[in-house]
């Protein structure tokens, strides 16, 4: 068991060995699509099995990463180790028994040869007997002779025939060991085989729920981001809605802007020119001599007003 700190400094360097092996791994897929013709078959062979090997570790140094960061412990890496020295002992003593094997089907197969041959030869010497025995039946006066010939020849064969008998059941005797041998070996490989499987069972079905976990989390985010989007969207809409609106109030106040202005202006020329009219007495404001004192006191009020208003519109 490691500390928090020690496990997080720990999952952080498995981390970036993660990512550096990813990137190894995609170098070498880059490598293997450049090489091209036949004599680049040889390096892309090399190229995969390198890059299954960085798959490989990657995969375990995210395991061991997930167990840092939940666990605090690297039970798994220990387990891993186990099982890739348990293959190597396997596999060496698989090469060792290899050889062996077929160092004995070779003297077997020698063995099985030499009692053909002699087999060969008890069959050469039982026509030569039958030879015998009819050139026997032939001459007579040799009868004595061949009769010593014959049993000489009898006694021989059966010596041989002692002799291969008896190599002949020492060959079964080795074959069945070998046989026997092999037997067990092969059930030794089968359930080392079976182990392995149960192994890689387990494996997947710990990395399944994970790897879902994961998939939801992308899900999420993805749906997350979606939202988030239309979101934006939906903002930049009322933003640009709103600098419309903007533009055009400013619009309508320049223009009401512009018209008050106008109508000051207006006003102004207004009050001028009827104060010009007003000095000068001409138009409506004409000074009449026979009119009487009243009208003359009106006219005196109104040339007070408009003086008031050009006072005002010059303000």
């Amino acid at each position: 068991m490691f500390s928090r700190i020690q496990s997080l400094g720990l999952a952080a360097v498995l981390e970036d060995c993660s990512n550096q092996l990813d990137v190894l791994g995609l170098t070498l897929a880059v490598q293997m699509d450049k090489q091209r013709g036949p004599a680049a078959e040889q390096e892309k062979d090399r190229l995969t099995k390198l890059r299954i090997c960085c798959q490989s570790v990657s995969q375990q140094v995210f395991k061991l990463h997930s167990e840092l960061e939940e666990k605090q412990s690297c039970s798994s890496f220990l387990k891993v180790v186990e099982e890739v020295e348990q293959r190597k002992k396997a596999e060496v003593t698989r090469r060792e028994a290899k050889p062996e094997l077929k160092q004995r089907t070779q003297t077997l197969q020698r063995q099985q040869e030499e009692l053909h041959q002699k087999e060969k030869t008890l069959k050469d010497m039982s026509l030569l007997s039958r030879d015998l025995n009819d050139q026997l039946n032939v001459q007579s006066s040799r009868k004595k002779f061949e009769e010593k010939i014959r049993v000489l020849d009898i006694l021989r064969d059966a010596k041989l025939a002692e002799e291969l008998e008896d190599q002949r059941e020492l060959l079964q005797i080795k074959l069945k060991q070998e046989k026997d041998v092999h037997e067990r070996s092969v059930k030794f490989l089968q359930s080392r085989h079976k182990d392995l499987q149960q192994q890689l069972q387990q494996l997947q079905q710990s990395t399944g729920p994970m790897l879902q976990e994961k998939e939801q989390e992308l899900n999420s985010l993805c749906c997350k981001r979606a939202v988030n989007l239309d979101r934006l969207s939906e903002m930049r809409r009322k933003v640009r809605e709103m600098e419309q609106v903007v533009l055009e109030e400013q619009e309508e106040l320049r223009k009401l802007r512009r018209q008050q202005a106008e109508a000051r202006a207006a006003t102004k020329i207004q009050a001028w020119w009827r104060g010009c009219m007003v000095r000068q007495g001409l138009g409506s404001f004409k000074k009449a001599d026979d009119k009487k004192g009243k009208k003359k006191g009106k006219k005196t009020k109104e040339e007070k007003k408009t003086k008031k208003a050009v006072k005002k519109n010059r303000n």
